[in-house]
């Protein structure tokens, strides 16, 4: 079910490699969903779905999990150590699907 949601939140993005990010609270709880997008200001640069998602959700945010959208199914795509450093600065885990 979750996966399902995953794919059709990262079909929404218009950046060519589509990733998306899911943030859970404490108790696993879904907080908070995004998507990567393109940042006009510089070509082939984007804003992470993992940094959208770090804005968007609450204080009771603890894990991020992300994940790149292939035709039909999620696939594996590690955090930046950007994004990674970031998300620890606020206190939260960032993840990949399995």
């Amino acid at each position: 079910m979750l996966s399902k949601k995953l794919l059709n939140k990262a079909r929404q993005s218009l950046c060519h490699t589509r990733v998306v990010a899911v943030g859970l609270d404490a108790r696993g709880n879904v907080v908070a969903m995004a998507t990567n997008r393109p940042r006009f200001s510089k070509i082939g640069g984007s804003v992470h779905a993992e940094i959208a998602c770090l804005h968007k959700s609450p204080a009771s945010l603890v894990r991020i999990i992300v994940a790149r959208a292939k035709k039909t199914e999620l696939k594996r795509i590690d955090p930046c150590p950007a994004c990674r450093r970031i998300c620890a600065r606020n206190g939260v885990s960032v993840s990949t699907i399995c």
